[in-house]
């Protein structure tokens, strides 16, 4: 390519990018990473044909994804599954990873600008996209580390309830 129209293709990038349009509808978008997605602000009461999760735009937790909608999120709709499952391993690596925290906003009630969203998730896909093996292994290991913390707050449900079961026991002596 001409070096004239690869200027003229980096402007026209960051232009649709810089501008909040939906790069991921673009032909542009489409030949560069093989892979399509859209990311929306999702309507309550919609429903959706193509494979989709949703990731939480509002609140502390921003940035997690989520298999069921809730008032306050985005939708991602990809082509395929196995494009679903990458996207949605990939955002919940993010999210694990605090990557949604330097995006957030307001005082009260933190949260995420879909534009921001969608910048950080296409460009760790890019970053990643060659690594899938790898992503799988972390994902499977933070998943083992999140069912050993459930694990452990259930023992220390049981320890509160026994102690309390024990006070009780001696001032009904």
């Amino acid at each position: 390519m001409p070096h004239n129209q690869s200027n003229w293709l980096s402007f026209l990038l960051f232009f649709l990018l810089k501008n909040g349009c939906d790069a991921s509808r673009s032909l542009i978008f489409k030949s560069i990473t093989m892979t399509t997605f859209q990311l929306n602000t999702h309507r309550p009461g919609r429903t959706y044909a193509t494979p989709h999760f949703f990731i939480l735009s509002k609140g502390n937790n921003s940035g997690k994804p989520l298999t069921t909608p809730c008032p306050n999120c985005f939708v991602m709709q990809l082509t395929s599954d196995a494009d679903k499952e990458h996207f949605y391993w990939l955002t919940y690596a993010l999210f694990r990873s605090r990557a949604f925290e330097q995006f957030l906003r307001g005082s009260v009630i933190p949260f995420v600008v879909l534009p921001e969203v969608r910048n950080l998730i296409r460009q760790s896909f890019s970053r990643s996209a060659h690594r899938l093996p790898q992503l799988t292994t972390v994902v499977q290991k933070v998943q083992a580390l999140d069912r050993l913390q459930i694990q452990y707050r259930e023992q220390l449900q049981h320890l509160e309830q026994a102690k309390v079961h024990l006070v009780k026991s001696y001032f009904q002596k």
